[in-house]
Formats: C-alpha cells, sequence, structure tokens
C-alpha cells in the first residue's frame, strides 16, 4: 500500500510538472507573439523615420531655393541701386521697386524661418521617436531575459522529473523484487 501511495504520489507530481511545462509552452508563444507586435512596431517606426527624412530633404532644397531667390534679390537690389545711380528722373520708381524687393526678402527670410522652426520640431519628433524605440528595446532585452529565466526553469525542471522517474523506476524494481521474494 506504502508503495502504491508513493506511486501515486509521484504520478501527481508529474502531472503537476506536465502541466507546468505547458504552461511555459503558452507563455513562450505569449512572448513570441509580443516579439512579433514589437517588429511590427519597429518596422512602421522606420517607415516613419524614412518620411522624415524624406521631409527633411524636401526642406533642405526648399531652403538652398529660398537661399537663392535672396541672392536674386540682392542682385536684383545691386542692380537698382546702380540704375539709381544712372537715372535720377526715375529715382521714385526705382525706390519703390526696391521696397518691393526688400518685402520679398523679408518675407523670404520670414519663410526660411519658418522652415527652420519646422525642421527643429521635425528633429524633437524623430529624436522622441527614437527614445521610444530605445525603451522597446530594453523591454525586448528585458523579456528575453526572462523567457531565457523561464527556459532554465523548464530545464531544472525537467531535470527534477527525470530524477522522480529515476527514483520511480528503482521502487518499482524494489517492489518486483519483493513480489519476487514473497512467491
Amino acid at each position: 500500500d506504502a508503495l502504491l501511495a508513493d506511486k501515486e504520489a509521484l504520478t501527481s507530481e508529474r502531472d503537476a510538472l506536465l502541466a507546468g511545462q505547458s504552461s511555459l509552452t503558452s507563455e513562450r508563444d505569449a512572448l513570441l507573439a509580443d516579439k512579433e507586435a514589437l517588429t511590427s512596431e519597429r518596422e512602421a517606426f522606420l517607415a516613419g523615420q524614412s518620411g522624415l527624412t524624406s521631409e527633411r530633404d524636401a526642406l533642405l532644397n526648399d531652403k538652398a531655393g529660398l537661399a537663392k531667390e535672396l541672392d536674386e534679390a540682392l542682385n536684383a537690389k545691386v542692380d537698382l541701386t546702380s540704375q539709381l545711380d544712372e537715372a535720377l528722373n526715375a529715382k521714385v520708381g526705382l525706390t519703390s521697386q526696391l521696397d518691393a524687393l526688400l518685402n520679398q526678402r523679408d518675407t523670404l527670410l520670414n519663410n526660411k524661418e519658418q522652415a527652420d522652426a519646422e525642421v527643429d520640431a521635425r528633429r524633437g519628433e524623430r529624436d522622441a521617436v527614437l527614445g521610444e524605440r530605445d525603451e522597446l528595446r530594453g523591454e525586448v532585452d528585458a523579456v528575453s531575459a526572462e523567457r531565457d529565466a523561464l527556459r532554465g526553469d523548464r530545464d531544472a525542471a525537467c531535470t527534477e522529473r527525470d530524477a522522480l522517474r529515476g527514483e520511480l523506476d528503482a521502487v518499482s524494481a524494489d517492489r518486483d523484487a519483493v513480489r519476487g521474494e514473497r512467491d
């Protein structure tokens, strides 16, 4: 009877170990699903980053165009000043044209300042996204470490199960030997 009770206890322990192994497998599957979700988020982030890079390049091209327009406006101002010196009779008309060019330049400078502010804002957004990405990487590393720890626990449980099986086999052999002596 004691041997049967021991056998039942070992069977219960074995069943508990198998249930624990099933639980670990479920947790591993959940971790793999989380990893896939993080991978998808990372790919979406990289696509967004590519869009920001394109926008930045477009802003830089606009800035170069504004600088060129500003240079052209400044060249036109020099031409107007020369014309003013050469033609005093057209002084009033040329002064109006000069004022218009100055207003254009101010508008261009304002546009340039706005573009610079937008570039700075985009950089801030990019830095925030990069910070979030680094946090996600840290979380992925923590989950991986936890998964590795769970694997170690599972391996230890398997080793313990194998030892219990060995003990069970020894108990069964002893029981068989006792039965053989009775017969």
